[in-house]
């Protein structure tokens, strides 16, 4: 039985190339800068990736904790009052570090904090990528196919970037664990709640 509108937004050139946050707890960055970008390049903006050590070293004040952790939609209220600016100019180092440059180009006007809904969280997928927590605690585990319910538990403890769902309506998740991860640099998971994705769900207004 068909329950989701089939949409893959990294198929329609709205996601940029799977990035590895390596042996930091960046992850909330890492999902915050893949929506964002996403967001940009739905809105017809032009831009390469955009700096999640900036996250990680300048949005303190709004409580996020570098490479201890963050959640996504701290950084999206840091970008909303400041902006952000290019990967490029602000490099990804792995380790926390002081604020160098605060602020940037890209602003979003607000965010949206999805209740803890599957059909809000399906429709909004449907206008743009999400930001997610999931329990990744078992991730470590796939190679590939869709993971299972069972797989996993709902204690959220990682942060990534919801891309797509397919027509039995089965989630496709870009990772921040390299290329080399799953499907190259992907897991889909399966339909409803798994790993508790739609717990906490996210995303930027540009």
């Amino acid at each position: 039985i068909a329950t989701a509108t089939a949409i893959d937004w990294e198929n329609q050139d709205k996601v940029l190339p799977v990035r590895d946050q390596g042996s930091c707890g960046s992850c909330w960055a890492f999902s915050a800068t893949a929506s964002l970008e996403s967001a940009f390049l739905i809105a017809g903006k032009k831009l390469k990736y955009l700096s999640p050590q900036q996250l990680m070293d300048c949005s303190r004040k709004y409580g996020n904790a570098g490479c201890n952790g963050g959640l996504e939609s701290n950084a999206f209220k840091y970008v909303e009052d400041k902006g952000i600016i290019e990967d490029k100019d602000y490099s990804y180092k792995a380790v926390d570090g002081s604020c160098v440059k605060d602020g940037g180009e890209f602003r979003i006007t607000s965010h949206v904090d999805i209740p803890w809904d599957e059909q809000q969280v399906r429709a909004a997928l449907l206008k743009q990528p999400l930001s997610v927590g999931v329990d990744a605690t078992n991730w470590n585990r796939y190679a590939g196919g869709i993971f299972p319910t069972s797989g996993c538990r709902a204690n959220i403890n990682h942060g990534v970037e919801l891309v797509g769902q397919d027509a039995e309506g089965n989630w496709r998740i870009k990772n921040s664990w390299g290329e080399r991860y799953g499907e190259k640099g992907y897991i889909r998971l399966q339909s409803g709640n798994t790993c508790g994705i739609v717990q906490e769900a996210a995303y930027p207004v540009v």
